[in-house]
């Protein structure tokens, strides 16, 4: 399997808000509701909502201050996702719904991230999952470049693997939407589950994860283990010229 890589020459359409994608409302409850359970154990003062989507999908967030950031109007802070004007270790939790699949660099965006983020902050991610059956539905004439189709997918494990790298410790992870993408309004999807989604997660329409930031290496590194023996104190010169091993 080719992997392509994850810099692009030019960024995806981003939506500018949840009524630009099909059946964008319904998708964003699944992703709040699956995203409720854990904000009351995600202590923090400030946190970021990084694009535009991720405003909605936050609103049960815990914080004391939570600050919107994109290049669109209803931003609180219009900024570029790859070059945050906030300092270093500053905030305590950032979420991104739906930004690294229409990034040029997501690698950056996640260095940005990072940057900003204080040790065990928490990032929250969500994205569309490249595996999901409701992927058939974008190839129908009508739906071909409409969001959510028109994006680049990630996997889950690629995007843990960026995470691994940058020292995050994927707390959870699951998948959400599992009815299918098809025809008709929003209101009759809940009738349209589909029971392979059901009985197989990996194939559901989205993925979230919730990472936290880790000061120091999960794995401990023999090379530190030295350090923690207690150091010999020198023999004298006249004490190993008397022992009688090193007489002869």
């Amino acid at each position: 399997m080719f992997i392509k890589p994850a810099l692009i020459d030019r960024a995806k359409a981003q939506p500018m808000s949840w009524q630009d994608i099909a059946f964008g409302r319904w998708l964003s409850r699944q992703e709040k509701l699956a995203f409720d359970p854990f904000w009351s154990r995600m202590a923090g003062d400030y946190a970021l909502t990084l694009g535009p989507l991720s405003e909605a999908v936050a609103t049960a967030c815990k914080a004391t201050e939570v600050i919107s950031v994109h290049a669109g109007d209803s931003a609180r802070v219009r900024a570029d996702l790859m070059a945050l004007p906030f300092a270093k270790r500053s905030v305590d939790m950032c979420v991104m719904a739906h930004v690294l699949e229409y990034a040029r660099d997501p690698h950056q965006v996640l260095r940005e991230a990072d940057r900003c983020l204080a040790f065990d902050g928490y990032l929250v991610i969500s994205a569309f999952n490249p595996l999901a059956l409701a992927n058939l539905t974008g190839l129908w004439p009508s739906h071909f470049g409409r969001a959510p189709w028109n994006c680049r997918l990630l996997t889950r494990q690629r995007v843990a693997d960026w995470l691994s790298l940058l020292n995050y410790e994927v707390l959870t992870q699951g998948y959400v939407s599992e009815h299918a993408l098809w025809f008709g309004d929003e209101s009759a999807i809940e009738q349209r589950s589909n029971p392979l989604c059901h009985h197989v997660p990996w194939l559901r329409g989205s993925y979230f994860m919730i990472a936290r930031k880790r000061v120091y290496p999960l794995t401990p590194n023999p090379s530190f283990l030295r350090f923690a023996q207690p150091m010999r104190s020198a023999q004298p010169a006249q004490a190993r010229w008397n022992n009688p091993v090193d007489k002869y």
